[in-house]
């Protein structure tokens, strides 16, 4: 029965480690938009913007997650404005959208 019970804890510690390490490195992805010449979040998000974001991530091959309807993206990659920005432009395109 101890044996059990140090296998079951030893399991949600490490599964509480690798979920809080992993929430860590994401990012809410925010739209970018260019104001005064620089990349800045833009809080108006239109409706159905992270389903047409997520085709986008898609197609570039960028890992994301959904959560509380949302993406988010490694922080690493957010970092990286100007392709977050080129990211919005394409998700708010729907030529784009539509070839793609």
């Amino acid at each position: 029965m101890k044996t059990s019970l140090k296998i079951v804890f030893i399991s949600l510690f490490l599964t509480g480690i690798f979920s809080c390490t992993n929430n860590d490195n994401m990012q809410v992805f925010n739209p970018i938009v260019v104001s005064e010449d620089k990349f800045v979040e833009d809080k108006n998000i239109e409706t159905g913007f992270y389903n047409n974001l997520e085709k986008v991530l898609r197609n570039y091959q960028i890992k994301y997650q959904w959560k509380n309807n949302v993406i988010y993206v490694k922080k690493d990659i957010y970092k990286d404005k100007e392709m977050m920005w080129n990211f919005t432009q394409k998700a708010r395109d729907k030529k784009w959208l539509l070839t793609h």
